[in-house]
């Protein structure tokens, strides 16, 4: 305790040690997006991601250090957000300097830097930045790292009449909704159902290509995905410990998945399956305590367990009449919903 105090500027009566563990792994979370961020817009210069990567990682330790024993400060340093996109996008892009012309010049502005930190001046031109437009620059350094991520991901391209336009509708855009989707089953008590990243891209890009992928779209923002098939599936033709009480044409849903922004996605996709079919099958783990209340509110009825890449799963059954609700028929854990308006969502 003694070493951190002189070392650090610990103060064992004002200060707790687990109370400043936790706040300086806060703070290297908070800032970890930097090693992604951060290479990712250099590499766009030519510059070799992997070296950015590590110079990142290096810059921002060494600096943090310093700060550490030099000033005694619990503060955190990595490489500026707004400093590297002018660097990228101004200097190497729009002026026209390579790389390298470039890493002189930031020297140059370095070398200056420490001049006018060293007379104050750099505290004086700080002191005339009135406070909300302050507030306002680390918000636009917000938005411009969810730009790169939007645009990375391919959901956001260029137009242009606008500059800026959504882009085609491919699986990148719905990994993101998987991902959010697998948090939520964890943190509710089901962590084992979509493991190892699944649905994978492949897979989703064949549900794609086949037609069977819809999405749910508010404000035109893309806020859930599912997957509706008509015909037989071969998953479904061996059930235990039950059975499906007919052989009706029926689809089947897979894969609803929601950001969380829009409730009652579920009831939306039934909705939608019951305008196009009159029976709809369904399965869902055994630990999805959550989709297996919703699917049993919208009428579907257990039937039995099916197994599905080496694992058991429960099944429901269910029909929909085209004008009216009638009585849900079991078929595994399917669903009954009489036809709806239109709802809003497209292939």
């Amino acid at each position: 305790m003694l070493f951190l105090e002189k070392a650090l500027g610990f103060n064992p009566g004002q200060m707790q040690l687990k109370t400043e563990l936790i706040a300086g792994a806060t703070t290297f979370l908070t800032m970890s997006y930097v090693l992604a961020v951060n290479p990712a817009v250099l590499a766009s210069t030519g510059m070799d991601k992997g070296a950015l990567f590590t110079a990142t990682a290096i810059a921002s330790a060494i600096a943090t250090l310093l700060l550490a024993f030099m000033a005694k400060l619990p503060f955190a340093q990595a490489p500026s957000m707004g400093l590297n996109a002018f660097f990228a996008y101004t200097m190497c892009q729009a002026m026209g300097y390579t790389w390298q012309q470039s890493l002189a010049i930031m020297l140059v502005e370095g070398v200056v830097f420490l001049i006018i930190t060293f007379f104050n001046i750099r505290e004086m031109i700080l002191n005339s930045i009135p406070e909300t437009l302050r507030f306002a620059i680390s918000a636009g350094i917000g938005m411009f790292i969810a730009f790169i991520g939007l645009k990375n991901a391919g959901i956001i391209v260029a137009k242009q009449g606008t500059f800026v336009g959504l882009g085609d509708f491919t699986p990148t855009c719905l990994l993101g909704i998987f991902a959010m989707a697998r948090k939520y089953m964890a943190e509710h008590g089901n962590p084992t159902q979509w493991t190892d990243g699944y649905p994978s891209e492949p897979l989703v890009s064949d549900d794609i290509a086949s037609g069977d992928c819809y999405v749910c779209v508010r404000a035109n923002k893309i806020v859930a995905t599912f997957v509706l098939r008509e015909g037989v599936d071969p998953t479904y033709e061996v059930i235990e410990e039950g059975a499906w009480p007919n052989d009706d044409p029926y689809a089947t849903i897979h894969r609803i998945a929601s950001n969380g922004e829009v409730k009652g996605v579920v009831s939306l996709a039934i909705k939608f399956a019951l305008q196009h079919h009159d029976t709809l099958r369904l399965d869902t783990h055994r630990d999805n305590i959550v989709m297996q209340r919703a699917i049993e509110k919208e009428g579907f009825e257990y039937c039995g367990v099916i197994h599905c890449a080496g694992h058991k799963r429960q099944a429901s059954g269910g029909s929909g009449d085209a004008t009216q609700q009638r009585d849900p028929t079991t078929e595994r854990l399917a669903y009954l919903l009489s036809k709806k308006a239109p709802s809003p969502i497209g292939r």
